[in-house]
């Protein structure tokens, strides 16, 4: 006999024969009175007759969308009485976004669409759920639609949305935008790899270039200085406070492509820097944008970096002209001649 094989359906599964997903309401006549009860009794009849007899079939269910507090009980009983498994049960998040980002067991967006939030009862063996399986149930093994199989559901849905909560309280609250969080003087973030021993070369560069007294900016990197023990609150705010942004990426190091996105949002001007013997393919997204590709050459414990300055003179001429506020702002007083 071949081995015992576990399988599952879900309602999107009927699909007009052309496979794929397909809107949960694409067959009119399901709705009203045909729901997630009828739709496991049509699997029992006409679909499990047709399968090997070592397919073990389980349901899968978008709580919320299909399975909630005012059908559970009824769910739980088609399953008992038509002997399949409840296999997986999910948010509903399919029926407000395209795929996979959790919606329905959100509060606030259930409140958004007028959805009432539906009561989470804890695991209780003697729950009126339970006790209403109690009877068609008893005690037979191998069924999942034992007195657990609401509890299951419940349970299910509650650490979806411990777990929500948890994900919403460990994202950074970001304040990206705000004119007025501007440094009064000239400045710009230099993002770069801080295990690359040259970028500090040209860190120390980058802040020599621009004390010339045309510029009078001064050059904000984390790894030169920090001003707050919350390093990544100092970063956001140094990131908020300049008017530009240069960007070393040789090495598509991940933080420096994370910051340079957080000032693209911020919408300041950012020069990309990459090294011409890199081999690494600048991203996608970034690929487009002006870059200058410079040589770094060493002689007798010096670092020279070749064409560097020619280049930074034109793209800090288009800069001046894509940031008023960089015009306007004062230079930096420590800069030569300011």
């Amino acid at each position: 006999m071949a081995e015992k094989s576990l399988h599952s359906i879900c309602k999107w599964t009927f699909n007009p024969g052309k496979g794929g997903f397909v809107p949960g309401d694409m067959r009119p006549e399901w709705g009203g009175g045909f729901g997630t009860p009828e739709m496991i009794e049509l699997v029992a009849k006409k679909i499990r007759p047709r399968l090997p007899d070592n397919i073990e079939l389980g349901i899968e269910m978008h709580y919320d969308a299909e399975v909630d507090d005012d059908n559970a009980a009824a769910v739980a009983d088609a399953l008992v009485d038509n002997k399949l498994h409840l296999a997986m049960i999910t948010p509903g998040a399919h029926n407000h976004f395209a795929y996979g980002r959790i919606a329905s067991s959100c509060a606030r967006c259930a409140k958004q669409r007028g959805n009432k939030v539906p009561r989470i009862p804890s695991p209780d063996p003697d729950d009126t759920y339970v006790g209403a399986l109690k009877a068609n149930c008893g005690s037979a093994s191998g069924k999942i639609g034992n007195g657990r199989a609401v509890v299951e559901m419940q349970t299910a849905c509650a650490t979806v949305r411990v777990e929500l909560q948890e994900v919403i309280g460990a994202m950074p609250h970001t304040k990206l935008y705000g004119a007025e969080e501007f440094n009064n003087y000239r400045s710009c973030f230099f993002a770069f790899d801080y295990t690359v021993e040259e970028n500090f070369s040209l860190l120390r560069w980058l802040q020599e270039y621009f004390l010339k007294p045309g510029l009078g900016v001064r050059v904000l990197a984390p790894a030169d200085r920090i001003d707050n023990l919350n390093i990544p609150a100092d970063l956001y705010r140094k990131l908020r406070s300049v008017h530009f942004g240069i960007a070393e990426i040789s090495g598509n190091n991940s933080n420096v492509l994370i910051e340079t996105g957080v000032l693209k949002g911020l919408d300041r001007p950012v020069v990309l820097l990459k090294r011409r013997d890199s081999k690494e393919k600048v991203p996608f997204d970034i690929d487009g944008d002006y870059r200058i590709e410079y040589l770094m050459e060493k002689r007798a414990g010096k670092t020279k970096f070749v064409w560097l300055q020619e280049e930074m003179d034109k793209a800090m001429a288009a800069v001046f002209e894509m940031a008023p506020r960089l015009r306007e702002a004062a230079k930096w007083p420590q800069a030569c001649g300011a």
